[in-house]
């Protein structure tokens, strides 16, 4: 009776560890392109240490954008984005933070850090 109960447990968690790594493997939803509705174009694209920067062109705006971990360089184009953070403080400071989208529709964050005329 007790190997039987023994037997019976190991198949039961050895289900439950097989659906959790399959629920875990699973592949993310695919992303919208239409959930990006800016269009974002880098004009210049450069790594400083650790630190992407890219001077980017949205609806008339110049802006520089910063991700901590570069994966590399990113090839200067238009890339979908979205505004992920965006406060308006007194005095006329502001931050804010973008998505963007790439064609093998993989996203990353960045950091607006300066904004020129």
């Amino acid at each position: 009776m007790k190997r039987w109960l023994a037997m019976a447990l190991l198949l039961v968690v050895a289900q439950m560890a097989w659906a959790q790594k399959e629920r875990l493997g699973q592949a993310a939803a695919p992303v919208n392109p239409a959930d990006y509705p800016l269009t974002l174009h880098v004009g210049h694209a450069f790594v400083s240490g650790s630190v992407l920067h890219l001077e980017v062109t949205s609806e008339g705006k110049h802006l520089e954008l910063q991700s901590l971990d570069p994966l590399g360089l990113l090839h200067v184009g238009d890339y979908r984005a979205r505004v992920i953070k965006s406060e308006e403080k007194k005095g006329g400071f502001f931050f804010a933070t973008y998505e963007l989208l790439f064609v093998d529709g993989t996203h990353r964050l960045f950091a607006v850090v300066g904004e020129s005329d």
